[in-house]
């Protein structure tokens, strides 16, 4: 599923910048579009990656569309590709390392259940405290958390 396109990226970047970061010969000529596509496509598994087996269903879906925030970490995620995969000479790497750890601690809030997306869950799980003790004979499933 498709959560975000060029113009997302853009918006967060700047159209000029995208442009010059996809071109990876640094040559000038412009836009190219093949390693936009890869951006968005590697940000967007890495995303759902690193949500998976968590609280949101993969693919997402929210309850109006695609959740914003979920829109802004993709941009951010595919603009930091392009900045990053071009020839050593790109300037500020560690502006992109910044962004990126930001990202990160962003989705463990929301993983860790401390932020909430509007995006549908993965199942149901327990609407109150368990305790599980060491040795107990009762499987995950015995709790009511999917796995």
């Amino acid at each position: 599923m498709a959560y975000i396109t060029q113009t997302n990226i853009e918006n967060v970047y700047g159209s000029e910048n995208v442009a010059e970061w996809s071109n990876a010969a640094n040559d000038g000529t412009g836009v190219n579009t093949s390693r936009i596509t890869l951006s968005i496509a590697y940000a967007e598994s890495y995303v759902e990656d690193r949500f998976r087996d968590g609280p949101y269903a993969i693919p997402f879906s929210g309850t109006n569309g695609v959740p914003p925030v979920l829109t802004d970490w993709c941009a951010r995620i595919a603009g930091a590709w392009l900045y990053r995969t071009r020839p050593p000479h790109s300037r500020e790497q560690d502006r992109m390392a910044d962004i990126l750890e930001g990202i990160e601690n962003e989705m463990d809030s929301y993983i860790g259940g401390g932020r909430k997306m509007a995006a549908t869950l993965s199942g149901t799980g327990p609407t109150v405290p368990i305790v599980v003790f060491p040795g107990q004979p009762f499987g995950i499933g015995s709790f009511g958390v999917n796995q």
